[in-house]
């Protein structure tokens, strides 16, 4: 990790900042594969990479003697990568008749009282890549007027993501013995206890987030100070940029009305070019996101040593952009 701090006086009033962050991740790891294949285990060492990049701008000014702005710039990247091994085998290459995609190969196999052979990202295969990126500005005032503190501001950021995971569209299959006796018997004999395959899983998608507040901290006698304001976060829907978007209705899907996008679709489930269904997302913006703040604290005896403090908030979220990862159909269908 390396950090790089730069502080600038322009004059008493007005100062800026710039900060550096890098860091190469503790994912970052070689593999025993590629120096050295002659024994494929070797290949349960995951080549990983990682790296994270942040940058801060900041401008600090004097408006007045009792008022401050401060305005900010960030920039972040993070990037990290697992990778497969093209030369592996695969399923198909050792003889299952299973369709097995062309690029990569690699196999996911535990076999009880034996081998574990995962030669792949995420512990079942295939390459694993993910980007994101988070650009943002805000600006923050602060007044102080009498016993009075005021203070102002807004955000606005916008989100993006990029994943790309290969889970194990090869499969993965599990030897316990519970059919012949033996781990390694049923392994000879091909006979798996589990066998897991899905599709490859990809989306990139991006988020705004605005916010603009305003509070005040009240001294409002010597021994009680009240802090109260509003906090207003529009919700804005999540954008599947590559038109991966999808809408679930469960009335339709008890109506039996099917999409007219695809044959072979299952009722209930819409697309692209269906009512309803927006170019990049189903979500619906939320502008009434308002919250409010309270706050109060009692200092009993005057002395400082003893306060009672009580407190109200209410308080919007959002689920992350990483935990909607497979909330898209695949580009593919």
């Amino acid at each position: 990790m390396a950090v790089g701090k730069m502080d600038y006086q322009f004059t008493a009033k007005h100062s800026v900042f710039g900060r550096y962050l890098f860091d190469r991740g503790a994912l970052n790891q070689p593999n025993r594969w590629d120096a050295d294949k002659s024994n494929i285990l070797f290949a349960n060492l995951l080549k990983q990479t990682a790296r994270e990049h942040a940058f801060t701008l900041g401008d600090t000014y004097l408006l007045g003697a009792n008022t401050v702005n401060a305005f900010r710039v960030a920039l972040n990247r993070g990037y990290s990568f697992r990778s497969q091994f093209p030369d592996l085998p695969s399923w198909p290459k050792l003889g299952s008749k299973m369709y097995g995609y062309p690029d990569p190969s690699y196999v996911g196999l535990a076999v009880t009282g034996g081998v574990t052979l995962q030669t792949g990202a995420g512990g079942g295969g295939g390459n694993f890549k993910q980007v994101v990126n988070t650009y943002g500005v805000n600006d923050d005032v602060s007044w102080v007027h009498g016993t009075h503190q005021v203070a102002f501001g807004t955000s606005l950021l916008r989100m993006m993501e990029v994943n790309y995971v290969q889970s194990i569209p090869q499969g993965g299959a599990s030897f316990n013995g519970s059919i012949v006796g033996l781990g390694y018997a049923d392994f000879l004999t091909g006979n798996a206890a589990t066998f897991l395959q899905n599709n490859p899983t990809t989306h990139n998608n991006s988020q705004w987030f605005f916010a603009m507040y305003a509070s005040d901290t009240w001294k409002a006698t010597r021994k009680v100070t009240m802090s109260y304001g509003v906090r207003w976060e529009p919700f804005f829907p999540v954008e599947f940029t590559d038109g991966t978007t999808y809408l679930v209705d469960l009335a339709k899907l008890r109506q039996g009305i099917k999409t007219a996008q695809y044959t072979n679709a299952p009722p209930g489930v819409f697309y692209i070019g269906d009512a309803g269904v927006g170019k990049t997302s189903v979500q619906n913006t939320q502008w009434g996101s308002l919250s409010p703040r309270l706050g109060l604290a009692w200092d009993v005896t005057g002395d400082g040593r003893t306060s009672v403090r009580a407190a109200y908030g209410l308080f919007y979220d959002f689920i992350p952009l990483i935990a909607q990862f497979g909330t898209n159909k695949h580009p593919a269908v």
